[in-house]
Formats: C-alpha cells, sequence, structure tokens
C-alpha cells in the first residue's frame, strides 16, 4: 500500500507547494512494526505525528484496569498537537501501531518555522484541536455514564448480595437452633438397669432431621423404648417428630399396652394432620426382670435380635402400617426374648438404605454380618462402631437419610 500524499493531511491543504515540499523535506519517516508504541502516555513530547500508512490507536492508562481506547487512526491523520502549542507538555495518551505504520514526525522548531510562514496553518491546527477536544469530551461523558450505571447496577447487586448473606446467617443460626433444640429432645442419658447395656445414636441427614428415639421408665423394672422415622427430612419433619414423640410420651405414661399407645397416637395424629405425613414407629417395653420385649411395629424395621454368639434370632412378624394415614392401621403386635449375653438392635432404614458410590445399599445382611465381630463391645460403643462402618461404605458420598440406631446389650 502507498503512503498518503502530504497535501491530503488537512493541515497541510492550504500549503503552496514549495511550503509542503519543504515541510516534507524536514520531517522525519519512521516505519513502526504492529504492536509497537510509538508515543508513551506520561513521557515528554516535542513533536506532532502525522499517519502516512497503517492505521494506530490512541490509548488512555494503557495496560491497566482502566484502558480506555480513545481512538483508531488511518493515513491522513496526526496526533500529538498538544505539545506543540504547550512546550514542556507531555504525552496525554499513549500512540500504538494497529498495523505495520509508516510514521512522519513534525518536530517544534519545524511547527515554529511553518507557522512563521504560514499562520493560516495555527487556525487549521486550533480547528482540529477544538473539534477533538469536544469529542474528547463527548466520550468522556460517554464514558462516565457507562460507569455510571455499571457502578449502580454493581451498587445494587453489592446490595442483593448483602440482603442474602444475611438472610444466609439467619436460617443457619436458626437451624442450629432447631438442631440444637431436637438434640435437647433426645434422652440426655441411657437406661441403667440391672443386667443391661444401652446405646443409642441419631445423626440426621441435614440440620435437623425427621427420626427420633426414647426410653421412658415406666416402672415395676420395666423401659420403654422408641424408634421412629417420620417422612421427608429437614424443618417439616423436624416439627412431625417433635409432634409424634410428645403424643408417644403422653399414650406411654398412661401405662397401656404399646399397640394401644400406638392406635391412640395413630387418633390424634389424623386430627391434626394436613400435610400428609406419616411416621413408622416401633414401640416396646422391655422387661428387664424376664428379658422380654413387648412391641407394636407401624410400618417400622424390624427388630434385630442376636444370641451370645452373635447368630441372628429369627423374629416373628405380621403386617405393620404407618401411622397419620389411615384412621386404624395394622400394627404388628410381638413379644421377643432378649437371650442372655444377646443382644437387641433396633434402627431406621437410614443405616441399612445407606448407599455407596454404585448406590448399592449397605443392607441388612451387612449389618449381621458386622454386629458379630463387635459382640464384645459395649452399646454405645457399638453404635458409633455401625455408624463409622455406613460412612466408610458410603465412600465419601452425602448421607442420604437420617441414622438412628438403638442397641440393647443383655449382661446376664
Amino acid at each position: 500500500m502507498s503512503a498518503i500524499n502530504m497535501r491530503d493531511v488537512a493541515l497541510f491543504a492550504a500549503l503552496s507547494d514549495g511550503a509542503l515540499d519543504e515541510i516534507t523535506a524536514a520531517m522525519p519517516i519512521s516505519r513502526w512494526p504492529a504492536g509497537s508504541v510509538i508515543y508513551q502516555e506520561g513521557e515528554p513530547g516535542d513533536s506532532l505525528c502525522i499517519v502516512r500508512e497503517g492505521t494506530i490507536e490512541v490509548i488512555k492508562a494503557l495496560n491497566t484496569a482502566e484502558e480506555w481506547l480513545v481512538r483508531r487512526m488511518g493515513p491522513g491523520n496526526f496526533v500529538g498537537e498538544l505539545v506543540l502549542l504547550e512546550p514542556g507538555s507531555i504525552r496525554s495518551a499513549t500512540v500504538r501501531a494497529l498495523t505495520d505504520v509508516e510514521i512522519a514526525s513534525l518536530g517544534r522548531a519545524e511547527f515554529d518555522a511553518l507557522l512563521a510562514h504560514q499562520p493560516h496553518v495555527a487556525a487549521e491546527l486550533m480547528e482540529t484541536l477544538s473539534r477533538r477536544l469536544r469529542e474528547a469530551n463527548d466520550s468522556t461523558i460517554r464514558d462516565l455514564r457507562q460507569k455510571n450505571s455499571e457502578l449502580e447496577t454493581a451498587y445494587r447487586a453489592l446490595q442483593e448480595a448483602q440482603a442474602q448473606i444475611i438472610e444466609k446467617e439467619r436460617l443457619e443460626r436458626e437451624l442450629q437452633l432447631a438442631h440444637d433444640l431436637q438434640q435437647s429432645m433426645l434422652p440426655r442419658e441411657l437406661p441403667v438397669a440391672a443386667g443391661y447395656d444401652f446405646g443409642a445414636m441419631m445423626t440426621p441427614a441435614q440440620a435437623v432431621g425427621g427420626d427420633f428415639y426414647d426410653f421412658m421408665d415406666l416402672g415395676a423394672g420395666r423401659i420403654g423404648i422408641v424408634v421412629a422415622d417420620v417422612s421427608d427430612k429437614g424443618m417439616s419433619a423436624a416439627l412431625f417428630m417433635a409432634l409424634t414423640r410428645s403424643l408417644i410420651r403422653a399414650e406411654a405414661s398412661r401405662g397401656v399396652s404399646p399397640p394401644e399407645a400406638l392406635r391412640r397416637v395413630n387418633y390424634h395424629l389424623l386430627d391434626m394432620n394436613e400435610s400428609g405425613m406419616f411416621v413408622t414407629v416401633l414401640y416396646g417395653i422391655l422387661d428387664t426382670t424376664s428379658g422380654d420385649f413387648l412391641y407394636a411395629r407401624a410400618g417400622h424395621e424390624l427388630p434385630l435380635v442376636y444370641d451370645r454368639s452373635g447368630a441372628t434370632v429369627a423374629v416373628p412378624v405380621s403386617r405393620g402400617q404407618p401411622l397419620a394415614l389411615l384412621p386404624d392401621p395394622a400394627l404388628d403386635e410381638q413379644c421377643i426374648a432378649i437371650p442372655p449375653g444377646g443382644r437387641l438392635v433396633l434402627n431406621s432404614d437410614g443405616v441399612t438404605d445407606a448407599i455407596n458410590r454404585q448406590e448399592q445399599p449397605f443392607g441388612v445382611e451387612r449389618l449381621h454380618n458386622l454386629v458379630p465381630n463387635l459382640r464384645d463391645s459395649d452399646a454405645q460403643k457399638l453404635c458409633h462402631a455401625v455408624f463409622n462402618a455406613v460412612k466408610v461404605y458410603e465412600d465419601s458420598t452425602p448421607q442420604f437419610d437420617d441414622f438412628t440406631l438403638v442397641i440393647v446389650n443383655s449382661t446376664g
């Protein structure tokens, strides 16, 4: 591509041929590859740059977060006029070659000589400078408006984020309080009875859960034991759990049998249950004198019984349905004996339904295989051993359901 004719530069348009030849001869020509910095913002300047060939960029605050492209210029355009009008001034912007360029430079001495012979050049330069100042002013206003809009948007986003953080912290505090309250509902102390060792734990899948266990001293060597699992998880399940626990305790305190207590609890839950939730329950009474465990099972997991050697003991079973769904649910009413030196295990499905990375459940068989290997452990240590075995099996997958376990060892 051929260089521009200097006659096409607006600054020189009115010069005579002789004057143009004279000034052109006094201007050195330089070539710059694409990407080169021709002038650097902030450095002293004493020459005007005329683009003869290629394209340059005028940039403010190069290589900073505030970098701003002022304009692009092609052949016939010039930049740097301010340094000629103000001796000792510095460059107000960086000039960089966008493409390979050819530049003609007009120094201050040559410019002063040009003005002395051709005063109309000063008028042309002032007109150009005035136009560029207007363009820069308009561009600055547009840029400020855009940044103003961006700041306003960022401020609104910050306000929303702050409100979300405050709300999140409030919810976390409330969940922690709910968790602490739910944990306080669990028995503070395990029962103490000659010939028996008790263990229990409940770990919710979320901050609060729908599982619970309970022990009640019913007098005359009888201990009431409850394990229950409310449908769903989270706050609603926790509230339903608290209601169910209170009702079971109230009915058990009347001294009625486990099936009668559960029927009465079902009656009350039906009257209060508008959410359609339900609860599976196993409530039994352990006679610490005979070792008999008389229980009623409302759709809950079957109790597991092991003898002194750790072998499983068959448990009779009949139909049992959850509470809070039917006016007269079927209940599995049984009486089993804990063998001397044996143990009773009551769990929620969060134990056996725990899954690994292949989505395979832990299952009852693994529990059967685990218990005999730990038959010398006390009941509470055994609860933690089962919980740890389940966590290892899950292999860091999120806990899917609440984990509840009650173990009664016969030490006779």
